[in-house]
């Protein structure tokens, strides 16, 4: 096979392109050169380039293929447009198998050949997030602008333009000079291969992959850190932001100041990581005064460029020190009144009018949950507080702490600690994963913060429509499930929205939550056949299902519980496959007799069970039913389906020795009695029809 090589020299890209353009480069040249059956060796991306390492075929080789046509028995016009498509006469065509065909020789083609079609095609059509046209008179666009192409097939230029159409695309070409160096520093270079080019790039200290290159970061930094007995804590985002800056990555330390030390240390590492992209430092499991950078390449007196950097931190930290002094000469609860200049959402009024509403609700909830009067009034007091702190000039220079510097200033206003904690957290769980809140004031008001979002947001038809969800509300049900079920509770889902409700349901909520608890049990490898079988279940109890009746009685921990324990059933509980086959063949039964107009009325006659089968079928129906229903009433699901399993083997008897459609009239409607009461305890477990027949 033969060596492709292909590098994009263009102004600095931005970190967070970098790995996606080499990515992306990469499969595209293997959809657009399938032919040559590509293989991707090596991905190149750093701040400056982007490029990719293929061995592909030097050639498509010479070949035939037939072009299906018209039958024989065709018009003659069909086939004569056929032939006409292809340059030939209907007598040049083939005959086979009934149908006429094109015979097309297909000449060789050399691979330089399709890569001089292919890469000019593509570098038009890259798929970049964003890019960007400079200049004047091109339509052209790149991610920055695009300054070399450098393309070789095994050391052979590949010689292209990017003109077409009458659009000169800034004059650019493909050509074998690369450059080497920092920026600043580059000087030009002929390509002879791909290794020299690498070889060229490292004798100058550049390292032109992402991977190698963070791994080189992350080792230096380890490596000072420990020199002075200290731990880095490394940030994969920064880690991979910092990668992508670098080009000649050499890491340093750094000295904080002591006064420094005593700001909250999400204060400290905000201002170091958001801001200046430094990486903070431990000592025995406690921040430690020291901070450790990497600069885009060596200098010759490294202490001069520690002081320059602690120099630029300093200034940082003395902003943080001054807002966390100035905010603090304001108690929290004096801000809810500020918050009246702060538009919560166009037409949901102010935060003040959501701090308020939250306080009600975050009340309502506790006391819906069984908590005392003493943990309702500081749940309240929780949710006044809650937003508060986006009016103080913390928030306002890093907007990323909202909540955590609430809690802070909560705590010095010697608010009780569950209410501390409850703002710090109010924004917990962040995703799927991580810390949820559980004290009773933090899952208080981190709901009613969520479900008051909901249910106003929805009920001026702010709603998420297909892959768009500009105000993050898939994240903020997520975040509903999650605190319910992680802390096992047991309120149910359609009488907790029923309390932030003016009486009436907004339009497409209760769909879009069961769509999201559907997408959900899917994130946690639940069937989709088991899911439709849970969130089927009518558990309709409460006065509320007048407002939400799709999700009156869902109790979201017990979904997620129920779900898991019936995707186990199959292998953990004895004939319970049986049971399914059953039910489905009674079920299959019932529908045919009701499309023939059969009726569920009356009651089992004991009198019309005339064989012993049906009569222990009975038998064991009536007694497991109150069991069943009990079981189910405690919440003891795993116990409830190991009972009903065990009605499998009355079930197939009945099936295999007892015939349903009897000739009698009344003893038919009595076995159809029985079964249709099987199928209803059945779906009083699960909706047992969506769930799916395996093999």
């Amino acid at each position: 096979m033969a060596e492709f090589f292909l590098e994009l020299i263009s102004e600095q890209i931005p970190s967070r392109f970098q790995q996606f353009g080499a990515e992306t480069l990469a499969k595209e040249l293997e959809k657009r050169l399938s032919a040559l059956h590509p293989k991707v060796k090596t991905l190149i991306s750093d701040p400056r380039r982007i490029g990719c390492i293929l061995d592909i075929n030097s050639e498509i080789s010479a070949k035939t293929t037939l072009i299906k046509g018209p039958k024989l028995t065709a018009p003659e016009k069909a086939i004569a447009g056929f032939a006409r498509k292809y340059g030939v006469s209907p007598k040049a065509l083939k005959q086979e198998n009934g149908a006429f065909f094109f015979e097309e020789n297909l000449p060789a083609r050399s691979a330089q050949e399709i890569l001089k079609e292919e890469i000019p095609s593509l570098l038009w059509n890259f798929p970049w997030p964003k890019a960007m046209r400079w200049g004047a008179g091109s339509r052209f666009a790149w991610v920055r602008p695009l300054h070399k192409i450098v393309c070789l097939l095994e050391n052979q230029l590949i010689s292209f333009s990017l003109e077409r159409d009458g659009d000169h695309a800034h004059s650019l070409k493909s050509g074998d000079v690369s450059e080497d160096g920092p920026f600043g520093y580059q000087e030009a270079f002929k390509v002879t291969s791909a290794q020299t080019w690498e070889n060229r790039l490292r004798s100058k200290g550049l390292i032109p992959f992402h991977k190698e290159r963070l791994e080189k970061i992350k080792t230096s930094l380890e490596e000072i850190s420990q020199a002075k007995n200290l731990t880095v804590i490394l940030n994969d985002r920064l880690l991979n932001e910092v990668t992508g800056l670098c080009e000649i990555p050499t890491a340093y330390l750094g000295q904080i100041e002591a006064s420094h030390m005593a700001l909250p240390h999400e204060v400290r590492d905000d201002l170091m990581e958001e801001h200046q992209r430094y990486f903070p430092l431990s000592q025995n499991g406690k921040e430690a005064p020291f901070f450790a950078f990497v600069a885009n390449h060596p200098f010759d007196d490294n202490e001069l460029v520690s002081h320059g950097n602690e120099r630029v931190l300093r200034a940082r930290l003395e902003d943080g020190r001054h807002f966390w002094t100035q905010d603090q000469k304001k108690p929290l609860e004096s801000r809810v009144d500020d918050l009246e200049k702060m538009t919560f959402q166009e037409g949901l009024g102010s935060q003040k009018n959501r701090a308020l509403r939250l306080e009600k609700l975050s009340e309502k909830i506790a006391k819906t949950l069984g908590y005392d009067a003493n943990l309702q009034k500081m749940a309240g007091r929780a949710g006044l507080l809650l937003k508060a702190d986006l009016v103080t000039e913390m928030v306002g220079e890093l907007p990323s702490l909202q909540g955590i510097i609430g809690g802070y200033y909560a705590e010095h206003d010697k608010e009780t600690p569950k209410i501390v904690e409850a703002i710090k957290q109010q924004y917990l769980p962040r995703g799927n994963s991580g810390e949820v809140p559980e004290n009773p004031v933090s899952i208080s008001a981190a709901l009613a913060d969520r479900i008051d979002t909901l249910v106003k947001f929805f009920s001026i038809g702010l709603t998420p429509t297909g892959s768009g969800d500009p105000f993050g509300l898939r994240r903020v049900a997520l975040g509903i499930f999650r605190i319910l079920q992680h802390n096992h509770i047991k309120a149910d889902l359609g009488e907790l929205l029923a309390l932030a409700s003016d009486g009436t349901l907004p339009e497409n909520l209760e769909d879009f939550l069961i769509d999201r608890l559907r997408v959900q049990l899917r994130q946690e490898n639940i069937e989709a056949g088991i899911a439709e079988a849970i969130l089927n279940l009518d558990n309709t109890t409460s006065e509320n299902a007048k407002i939400f009746k799709k999700l009156d009685g869902k109790i979201i921990s017990e979904i997620f519980k129920r779900a898991s324990l019936l995707q186990a059933a199959e292998e953990n509980i004895s004939g319970w496959p049986d049971l399914l086959n059953a039910y489905r063949r009674a079920s299959s039964i019932l529908q045919a007799e009701i499309k023939k107009g059969w009726k569920q009325q009356g009651r089992i006659e004991s009198n019309l069970l005339t064989s012993k089968e049906e009569t222990a079928f009975f038998k064991e129906l009536k007694e497991a039913r109150p069991v069943i229903l009990e079981k189910l009433q405690e919440r003891d699901f795993q116990k409830a389906i190991e009972i009903f399993a065990q009605l499998y083997r009355a079930v197939d008897a009945f099936f295999e020795n007892v015939l349903v459609n009897d000739p009698d009239e009344h003893i038919r409607h009595n076995r159809l009695m029985l079964i249709s009461n099987f199928c209803n305890l059945c779906n009083r477990v699960a909706d047992f029809s969506k769930i799916e027949k395996k093999g």
